[in-house]
């Protein structure tokens, strides 16, 4: 019985580091982007990774994008890439 609450409160310890290293956001200051597409291209080049996700937050000002990256060692990090103003041609 000792073991088995001994395995579930290691369990437990390792699922809420994994959850709460998932939802920390590192904020990339200075770095920006004017499209969803070029915030995943930033954010592969300054973290590494592979892009899982790309959304727009424009409920607060100022606008970012939030990019959920999966790690060379497997963690999944979410970063943050302000959003500017769309590029004119």
């Amino acid at each position: 019985m000792r073991t088995i609450i001994q395995i579930l409160l290691i369990s437990i310890t390792l699922s809420y580091a994994s959850v709460a290293n998932a939802k920390s956001a590192n904020n990339s200051d200075g770095i920006s982007a004017s499209s969803q597409s070029e915030a995943a291209q930033v954010a592969r080049q300054h973290f590494g990774g592979k892009v899982l996700k790309v959304q727009l937050d424009s409920r607060k000002s100022p606008a970012k994008y939030r990019v959920k990256l999966l790690t060379e060692d497997g963690t999944v990090k979410v970063v943050t890439i302000m959003a500017s103003p769309k590029k004119e041609k």
